[in-house]
């Protein structure tokens, strides 16, 4: 009479642990592709900055700057500096 009644007891506690630890290796699964997409997104973040600042066409711009071609204290100084 008592192995019947302890039965369902012992029944849903292992059912319960078993809830658990699925709950727990779903957690754990949770955090893995969390850490995996963050470096994934890093990555990417990354790499399309300096593809953005890399095509940046000041960068490979050789031409004088239009403030120091017009501007007239920098015209005065190049002018005086050819002077001597």
């Amino acid at each position: 009479m008592l192995n019947n009644c302890v039965k369902p007891i012992y029944f849903t506690i292992s059912h319960l642990k078993t809830n658990l630890q699925v709950k727990e290796d779903w957690k754990y699964v949770a955090m893995v592709l969390d850490r995996l997409f963050l470096w994934i997104f890093t990555v990417a973040v990354l790499v399309g900055t300096c593809g953005i600042i890399l095509h940046a066409p000041t960068l490979y711009d050789t031409r004088e700057p239009i403030d120091v071609r017009l501007s007239e204290v920098a015209m005065a100084t190049m002018h005086h500096h050819r002077r001597t």
